[in-house]
């Protein structure tokens, strides 16, 4: 027997470091995915927020999509009014054009 290192491990006293490299690239790995994790955990509740705040302003749009429909109903009806008042004025002035001379 020899008391060689060399002879008991073919790659010599540094024969882990193929073992070495691989853990350190897992750990590597694993710390990228982590990363990742975060980031799209990150972009997931950003997301979320975006989402909601669409609702909202759908929701919104809606509401003054009905009162704009009311106000258009409302316009028309003083508009209507409008027309009768001044078709009235006009025979007023007609019919008092002829009298006052």
């Amino acid at each position: 027997m020899s008391n060689r290192i060399s002879q008991d491990d073919d790659n010599g006293p540094f024969g882990d470091e193929n073992r070495i490299d691989r853990e350190f690239n897992q750990y590597q790995q694993q710390e990228m995915i982590n990363s990742q994790d975060l980031q799209l955990d990150s972009l997931h509740r950003t997301m979320q927020n975006l989402n909601q705040q669409a609702t909202m302003m759908g929701s919104e749009l809606e509401d003054q999509t009905y009162m704009l429909e009311d106000l258009d109903q409302e316009m028309d009806v003083v508009g209507n009014k409008l027309q009768r008042g001044m078709r009235r004025v006009r025979w007023v002035l007609e019919n008092n054009k002829g009298g006052a001379t």
